[in-house]
């Protein structure tokens, strides 16, 4: 009996990288036969797809390499990695920090609240507290008395501190004033003794707190009254608009 064989005048080479010996099925042994295995040499434990592409090889050059990462990278949008997605998920349970979610990189933003958790108590520090914008009415009644009054800052906290002379007083008073912090340190810009009427003092850290202002007759020499009061100059603190 005669046996015919089919010629075909061209080969179709299916295995594009190198020709599997006859004998082997999967060559590679990555689970797709050598007759549609059109990378034929894949690495071991890499996930390849029906026709035995590497799941990922978008250069469709039989490889996952860093060209191919790149070229991922730069066709998508949204987070590469696991992340957050809105800003809720970005809940750090901490009420001095506003959270939110960056889509583009799918990161956490924890910004900081200006001046959250800041507390001051004046409590026993001196008699009188000056709060913001409201000016005290005080009296140097001997020639030799320093007045103190208490006032608490802000972290970083810029303050114009005044303290003017009131009707009544004598011929020679002058009031004086300088600003320390809670262990008696000159403030900053407003630490030495002044008779300038306005000043503005800082920056000042919420650490010196409570701050001190003191007021004496300036020649100590005589005897009169004072109003005193301050303001915050940063618009985020301050009493009033600026």
């Amino acid at each position: 009996m005669e046996t015919k064989r089919f010629v075909s005048s061209m080969w179709v080479v299916v295995c594009l990288l190198s020709p599997a010996p006859l004998w082997a099925a999967d060559n590679d042994g990555d689970g797709v036969d050598d007759a549609v295995d059109v990378c034929c040499e894949t690495p071991p434990d890499i996930e390849v797809d029906e026709e035995g592409r590497p799941v990922g090889d978008l250069d469709r050059d039989c490889d996952v390499d860093l060209d191919d990462f790149s070229g991922f990278q730069n066709s998508v949008t949204g987070p590469l990695t696991a992340g957050c997605c809105s800003d809720d998920e970005c809940d750090d349970v901490d009420s001095c920090t506003e959270d939110s979610c960056a889509v583009d990189t799918g990161t956490c933003l924890f910004t900081p609240v200006v001046n959250c958790g800041v507390s001051c108590d004046v409590g026993g520090a001196c008699p009188v507290e000056l709060t913001c914008d409201v000016p005290v009415a005080g009296a140097i009644s001997s020639a030799t008395e320093t007045d103190s009054l208490c006032l608490c800052v802000f972290e970083g906290d810029r303050l114009r501190i005044a303290v003017s002379e009131s009707a009544g007083s004598g011929a020679n008073f002058n009031p004086n004033w300088r600003l320390l912090d809670a262990a008696g340190d000159p403030a900053p810009t407003c630490g030495l003794f002044t008779t300038t009427v306005a000043v503005d003092c800082g920056p000042l850290t919420a650490a010196g707190n409570p701050y001190r202002l003191e007021v004496e007759d300036g020649a100590r020499n005589d005897v009169g009254s004072y109003s005193a009061y301050f303001h915050r100059l940063p618009a985020t603190v301050a009493c009033e608009g600026a």
